[in-house]
């Protein structure tokens, strides 16, 4: 079993989960399982003004973004991964975001135009 982590744009996640749950790949008897969303403040350069906000409590400017975790067998992960990353897509990019973002991680594309990826194993113990 292996964990899928990636960050999607607020806008874009909604459609994200709509289409693993079409592909079958993430309903109630196949597949992924505890699919999560958790909203997260990112510390990036945002790609549009509107998007870049203040947060008092990190002292930073922040972009509003959706963390999503699900865990799936070893065989679905470049399915699901390319779900994800061709719905999630915004078509913009920004070399730098993707180089600060993905450093050490095995980011597929611009962060911007496909979210950051991870998959991990799963303890089974």
């Amino acid at each position: 079993m292996k964990e899928i982590k990636a960050y999607v744009h607020n806008h874009r996640i909604g459609d994200v989960i709509r289409a693993l749950k079409d592909s079958g790949l993430c309903n109630a008897n196949a597949g992924c399982r505890n699919l999560t969303v958790i909203p997260v403040q990112s510390l990036l350069k945002a790609v549009d003004a509107r998007e870049q906000h203040y947060s008092i409590e990190l002292a930073e400017e922040v972009i509003y973004e959706s963390k999503l975790e699900l865990i799936c067998e070893d065989h679905q992960v470049d399915e699901l991964v390319g779900i994800i990353a061709r719905t999630a897509r915004t078509g913009q990019a920004d070399p730098d975001i993707r180089d600060r973002r993905c450093q050490g991680n095995p980011c597929r594309g611009n962060v911007m135009s496909e979210p950051g990826f991870r998959s991990w194993p799963v303890p089974t113990s």
